[in-house]
C-alpha cells in the first residue's frame, strides 16, 4: 500500500511539476506577447494621431488658401481697409461713398473698378444697408474716414 501511496504521491508531484512549468513558460511566454500586444495598439495609436495632425494641417492649410482666395476675389476689400469704418451705427451718404470710391480708384490706378451696380452688390455682401431719409440715399453700417485735408 505504501508503494501505491507513494506512486500517487509521486505523479502527483509530477503531474504538479510539469504543470508548474507549463504556468510558468507559459507566464514568461505570455508578456512578450502582451508587449508586442501593446507596441501594436502604441503604434496604433500613434499613427492615428499622426493622422489625425497631418489631417488638421491641411484643413489648416485649405483654410488660408480660401481666405487668401477670398481676399483676392474681393475687389472692394483693399479701398474699405484704407478709406471706411464699419459700425452698426455708422452711416455715409451713397453719392460720397461712390465719389471716394471713384477717387481711390484714380489714385491707385485700380486696373478693373466696380460699376455702380457691382459695388453696391460688394457693400451689400459687407453687411451694408442701402437706405434712404426725406433728401438722401445712405448706406447703413459703414462711414468714410476722413483721410484728406479736405474732410473726405
Amino acid at each position: 500500500m505504501a508503494s501505491t501511496s507513494q506512486t500517487i504521491k509521486e505523479r502527483g508531484i509530477m503531474t504538479y511539476s510539469r504543470t508548474r512549468t507549463l504556468s510558468l513558460q507559459l507566464l514568461q511566454e505570455q508578456p512578450g506577447e502582451q508587449n508586442e500586444a501593446l507596441f501594436e495598439r502604441k503604434s496604433a495609436r500613434e499613427a492615428s494621431n499622426v493622422l489625425r495632425e497631418v489631417q488638421q494641417a491641411e484643413k489648416i492649410s485649405r483654410a488660408l488658401q480660401d481666405i487668401s482666395c477670398r481676399a483676392q476675389a474681393d475687389p472692394l476689400q483693399k479701398f474699405l481697409d484704407t478709406c471706411c469704418e464699419f459700425h452698426p451705427r455708422a452711416w455715409c451718404r451713397s453719392a460720397d461713398l461712390w465719389q471716394a470710391y471713384e477717387q481711390w480708384v484714380a489714385e491707385c490706378q485700380e486696373r478693373y473698378p466696380l460699376s455702380r451696380g457691382a459695388f453696391s452688390a460688394q457693400l451689400k455682401a459687407h453687411a451694408c444697408r442701402a437706405d434712404r431719409t426725406k433728401t438722401t440715399r445712405i448706406w447703413r453700417g459703414i462711414a468714410l474716414v476722413k483721410t484728406d485735408n479736405d474732410g473726405r
